[in-house]
């Protein structure tokens, strides 16, 4: 994961991360090149990543919105 997010990080690409009070990482988001083709240079591809336990909680929404936002 670390290689991940160090690309990430290179490319401006964000990395949202829903956190409880705790401290513990309950889902995270992020977009990225969709293809590294000159024909799809201006599309990107989302990931929405939700723990399990915390699915149907409206947790993804709330990161797609983000998401959406810092594009």
């Amino acid at each position: 994961m670390a290689n991940w997010f160090k690309a990430k990080q290179a490319s401006d690409f964000p990395v949202i991360g829903a956190v409880s009070s705790s401290g513990e990482l309950l889902g995270f988001a992020s977009y990225g090149t969709f293809r590294a083709w000159p024909a799809y240079k201006y599309s990107v591809e989302h990931s929405v990543y939700i723990h399990k336990n915390q699915r149907g909680k409206g947790l993804g929404l709330a990161l797609m919105r983000q998401l959406i936002a810092s594009a």
